[in-house]
Formats: structure tokens, C-alpha cells, sequence
């Protein structure tokens, strides 16, 4: 196939003895170095150790993701339900305090708000 540290051309698949421009082409599109053992013309895999390694370092990356994924949706839950709260607290607050002309509170509203609660309670 190739030399020991030759680069080889992607599209073309012809090899190109690059040995001495190694340096220069390595990070350039279309050229993948390829490992091979000096007896036979079979790629070199990498060992076992180098293998689980590396699925340490990407389950690790995994949970992390994760874990900041359900921060976020966690995050935004609290969001929604603090807004639900100040809303309802609000609302609450607009219907006990009207008053009257003379200052005394409404009756009718308050009388609808107790209803309220006595209706959510029997749910």
C-alpha cells in the first residue's frame, strides 16, 4: 500500500510518498495518514487500554451533557411555576383589595373568591 508515515490522497486513493512534507500536510482536507506495521500490509488498530479510554472520556462527556440538559429543563420548570405562583397572587390580590366609593371592600368579590377556593378544595 504505503511507506511507514505516508499520507494518502482521499479521492484519488492513490498513495503519495509525502514523508518529507509530513509537518505541512497533516492538518490539510483530503489526507488521512495511515498506520502501518512493518510486516504486514494490515492498518495498525489501537490497543485495548487506548480503546476503553477513550470511552471513558465519552461516556464522562455524555453525563455531563446530561446533566446540564436537565439543569436547564429543571431551570425552566421553576421559571414557569414561579411565574404561575406571582400570577395567581396577583390575581388574588386584585379581587380582596377593590373597594368602594367610601372605602369599604367589595363584598361581591370577595364572596367570588371564596367560592373559589371551596370549589378547588372539593377537587
Amino acid at each position: 500500500m504505503g511507506k511507514p508515515g505516508a499520507f494518502v490522497r482521499v479521492d484519488t486513493g492513490k498513495p503519495q510518498n509525502l514523508k518529507s512534507n509530513s509537518n505541512q500536510n497533516r492538518g490539510k482536507p483530503g489526507y488521512v495518514k495511515k498506520n502501518f506495521s512493518k510486516f504486514s500490509k494490515k492498518p495498525i488498530e489501537k490497543p485495548a487500554w487506548k480503546k476503553k479510554i477513550a470511552e471513558k472520556r465519552s461516556n464522562e462527556i455524555q453525563k455531563k451533557k446530561d446533566a446540564e440538559d436537565q439543569r436547564v429543563k429543571d431551570r425552566l420548570e421553576a421559571e414557569k411555576q414561579k411565574k404561575l405562583a406571582k400570577q395567581k397572587r396577583l390575581e388574588r390580590t386584585k379581587m380582596i383589595s377593590k373597594r368602594t366609593k367610601s372605602g369599604q371592600p367589595l363584598m361581591k368579590d370577595r364572596i367570588e373568591f371564596l367560592l373559589k377556593q371551596i370549589q378547588e378544595s372539593k377537587k
